[in-house]
């Protein structure tokens, strides 16, 4: 009887080497979501009006609302996949990604400010913001992205 063994000097892959391996689709998700978001602000700040703080708020709260279910859904179906939950699992699952959504949103508005200070000594002072805010929100997802991935869709 022949024995097959392993590949010498080729080592099974670490957990730390596939981390990342869904990362793509939760970054493809989050651009969909983030469009909804913008698309929603855009039309409620129409419908309602924005020019007054209260109206501007409350675009941004349904805009946030829509784009963070949007975001739970396609994370939930094309990400992290997984057995469908229901009952408290499924209360646990959702109150994770919500608290892990606002809790993103958070850090990146702090980064964001830190990062806007720092940018300002460089040239093209229409950019700062815009990549400041991006660079913060770039950041934050690799976090939000791994606290989803091993707590709120850990089978």
């Amino acid at each position: 009887m022949v024995q097959h063994s392993k590949t010498v000097g080729v080592s099974p892959p670490l957990p730390a080497q596939n981390w990342f391996a869904s990362y793509p689709s939760y970054f493809l998700v989050g651009i969909c979501s983030a469009t909804v978001s913008i698309t929603t602000r855009e039309l409620v700040g129409r419908l309602v009006g924005d020019r007054a703080t209260a109206g501007y708020v409350f675009s941004m709260l349904v805009a946030y609302g829509l784009g963070t279910g949007t975001s739970y859904l396609l994370n939930r179906r094309y990400t992290f996949g997984g057995k469908m939950k229901s009952g408290p699992a499924l209360r646990r699952e959702q109150f994770l990604f919500g608290a892990t959504a606002l809790t993103g949103m958070g850090v990146t508005v702090v980064l964001s400010l830190g990062l806007r200070e720092i940018l300002r000594s460089f040239p093209y002072p229409a950019a700062h913001n815009t990549l400041a805010f991006a660079l913060a929100a770039l950041t934050t997802s690799v976090f939000t992205y791994l606290f989803n991935k091993f707590f709120t869709f850990k089978d």
